[in-house]
């Protein structure tokens, strides 16, 4: 799977112009002179730390997975409480029945 990137960079005039000019040649995320290869500079973005898009999506699966948590510890308590009602309405009936059977 490939996932298209978006970068952005600022350069200074005199890259630029080097750049243009051919006397610099940009390589990956290096500003190099073309004859002598020499490094001249490291590109760093702006305005966005890497792989935004991908931290921002995880965020978003990040929060429907705790909704969907909240929602299914929900569920259990009422479930429970519901379970422990009937328990003790079949207590009760059988505590009356016991005690009138003493009587």
């Amino acid at each position: 799977m490939s996932l298209p990137v978006t970068v952005t960079f600022m350069l200074a005039d005199w890259i630029v112009k080097g750049l243009t000019d051919g006397t610099l040649e940009r390589v990956g995320g290096v500003i190099r002179e073309v004859g002598s290869k020499r490094v001249i500079s490291w590109l760093r973005e702006v305005d966005s730390p890497p792989y935004k898009e991908i931290f921002s999506a995880t965020q978003g699966i990040l929060q429907v997975t705790s909704a969907v948590s909240i929602l299914n510890l929900g569920v259990s308590v009422i479930g429970r409480l519901c379970c422990n009602s009937t328990t003790l309405k079949r207590i009760r009936a059988t505590a009356t029945t016991s005690t009138k059977s003493v009587k």
